[in-house]
């Protein structure tokens, strides 16, 4: 501990004295001063972060780029945003030295960036990507973790040149990247939805020796980001890790947990009765703070497991999904039937039952062929019995043919030429022979024909809850504090 952070730690007075000092510091001076309350993890008081960030302005010229990266650090470590006009002067100084800024540098200040949700303009990125593309085979695997990490945050798409760069780069070092590194960036390329085919092997490999050394969060993180990858082999120590992890679902949030059990559908592998249980257990519990989208994810998740919990705890999770939720879209609710179908709830309680014959008739115009099929075959499983009238009409609605993809296309076509040809009919005088009639009768006739064969499919959890390793840790090493963030 240095003997600025010892005063400030020490002595509350100590902040009064540095505001009669600050309008003479230097750029090294506002950077340490900054720096000390944020390896404290103490915020400074209105006064002092006013009056250093004025003299940050006056001063901004001076900055060099290790300095710059320091600030920002800071700024984010406290979690405090800068003023608008800072932000822009820092950004811009950025751009004026952006040659001198070695790798670790880059990572730390796109980090701060994101973090800190400041504007990015065009030519900031610009600069950055050419730079940072320059240097790509000297970024060391921490660096491209966070860099990875902050640009899928960043909304970055796939197609970005910086992404492809960084991600051979990462493939090609993966057996170097600590357990929490090789998460965070395991995390960014399911959630940039880029992985390409090259030293793949070698990438499982390192997940599959990374997978014990990690803690909850990261094991959850890179559980979910191989299933939405859709990799094969599935690293066979995901099971093990997956059982020491069970033992710590009471230090889990909900979105960990609903996450957590979405991991082993998404994975294919099946939870043994003791980490079921557990995990089922701890969810019914916290199933309150479940969103209505997780609690469709959580039922679906719970329905493909061998060890399935008691039927109160599905039951109960229904319950609440329809108390959150209340009608809901054709897709959802085909999941929701086929969810409880394959649990085998029968009989189903009254509630359930009615929300079910609801549902059906209120989606029955909207369902397709193989939705309105499954409807058919869970109300039979789960023994309801729908009314007369509603049982012919899906009976109809599951007969109905199925177009290909080539009739959709052409049906398709045909409604926006004959449309066209309408609305240049109504701009005409008169309609003679009645050949705008007709053409309008063709239309409806189109429109009819042309119901796409929507398949519902199967929905990944909104977010990761991924969290970055901050750039400079209070020990002065890199990657070795947290920061977390959701997703």
């Amino acid at each position: 501990m240095s003997s600025l952070e010892a005063a400030i730690k020490n002595n509350a007075a100590e902040e009064g004295r540095m505001l009669h000092t600050v309008d003479d510091f230097n750029p090294q001076g506002i950077c340490k001063t900054l720096k000390s309350f944020a390896t404290l993890g103490i915020p400074p008081g209105d006064n002092l972060i006013e009056r250093l960030t004025s003299r940050a302005m006056m001063t901004v010229k001076e900055f060099n780029p290790q300095q710059v990266t320091s600030l920002l650090t800071s700024f984010a470590m406290l979690n405090l945003k800068p003023k608008r006009r800072l932000g822009e002067l820092l950004m811009h100084r950025f751009m004026e030295t952006v040659h001198h800024f070695n790798e670790t540098n880059l990572a730390d200040v796109m980090w701060c960036v994101t973090v800190l949700g400041l504007r990015k303009e065009e030519q900031y990125l610009k600069m950055f990507e050419k730079r940072a593309i320059r240097v790509v085979d000297s970024f060391l695997p921490r660096d491209l973790s966070v860099l990875l990490w902050s640009l899928a945050k960043s909304h970055v798409t796939s197609k970005n040149p910086l992404v492809m760069a960084l991600v051979a780069e990462s493939l090609k070092k993966c057996g170097q990247f600590t357990a929490h590194e090789l998460a965070d960036f395991t995390w960014s390329i399911a959630t940039l939805q880029y992985l390409p085919a090259t030293n793949q092997d070698k990438f499982l490999d390192a997940v599959d020796v990374s997978l014990p050394k990690m803690n909850v969060e990261d094991l959850i993180n890179t559980a979910w980001a191989v299933g939405i990858l859709q990799l094969q082999p599935v690293p066979p120590s995901f099971s093990r890790s997956f059982k020491k992890a069970s033992q710590q679902v009471e230090t889990l949030t909900i979105q960990q947990l609903s996450v957590f059990l979405l991991s082993f559908m998404h994975l294919n592998i099946q939870p043994d009765e003791a980490v079921a249980y557990s995990l089922t257990k701890r969810i019914h519990m916290m199933r309150d703070q479940l969103t209505s989208a997780s609690l469709f994810d959580v039922v679906e998740a719970i329905s493909t497991m061998d060890n399935r919990p008691a039927t109160k705890i599905v039951v109960d999770l229904c319950d609440t999904l329809i108390d959150k939720t209340g009608p809901c879209a054709s897709g959802d609710f085909v999941r929701l039937a086929r969810s409880m179908a394959n649990l085998s709830i029968a009989p189903l309680p009254e509630g359930l039952k009615a929300y079910f014959v609801r549902m059906t008739k209120l989606n029955l115009c909207r369902f397709n062929q193989d939705q309105a099929n499954s409807v058919k075959w869970a109300a039979a499983k789960l023994q309801v019995k729908l009314p007369d009238n509603l049982s012919g009409q899906l009976l109809e609605v599951s007969a109905r043919p199925r177009f290909k993809a080539s009739t959709i296309a052409t049906a398709t076509n045909a409604f926006i030429s004959v449309h066209k040809t309408v609305k240049e009919g109504d701009a005409a005088p008169k309609d003679e022979g009645g050949a705008v009639s007709r053409l309008r009768s063709n239309v409806v006739k189109v429109r009819r024909a042309s119901v796409p064969a929507i398949l519902p499919t199967q929905s990944a959890p909104a977010s990761s809850t991924p969290h970055a390793s901050s750039p400079n840790s209070p020990e002065g090493r890199p990657g070795t504090g947290e920061l977390h963030f959701g997703a």
